[in-house]
């Protein structure tokens, strides 16, 4: 019986490039403002709350656990960036604020008075 690999939360290990937490923090995507490496704490706030995409869903950066601890790869930092710009995993509208949802209703209602309509 042949045991086949297992891909956990979605790294190849075998074909992705995996970092140290603290090497991520020099990856371009992942730098502060100024330039500079950011925290290590920054890459386990990724790992364990993600970062808030603007559909309003949670993505995660994702990591394996290894013998030597835990490893996240330039790959999975990639998909992170596309998923938050991209707005989650849909490409959906981003969501309507309660004051834009008010004057699409007014707009709406407008409209339907001129038709009679109402």
């Amino acid at each position: 019986m042949v045991a086949e690999a297992i891909q956990p939360r979605g790294i190849d290990i075998n074909t992705e490039t995996l970092l140290r937490p603290k090497e991520a923090t020099r990856h371009p995507a992942i730098r502060n403002a100024n330039g500079k490496p950011a925290h290590i704490a920054k890459i386990y706030r990724l790992i364990q709350r993600g970062a808030l995409a603007p559909d309003g869903t949670r993505q995660r950066l994702e990591y394996v656990r290894v013998p030597g601890g835990i490893r996240v790869s330039v790959e999975a930092i990639e998909r992170l960036v596309v998923r938050l710009t991209n707005g989650g995993a849909s490409s959906a509208a981003p969501v309507m604020t309660t004051a834009a949802q008010r004057r699409a209703q007014q707009a709406t209602d407008r409209r339907l008075d001129r038709l009679g309509i109402g």
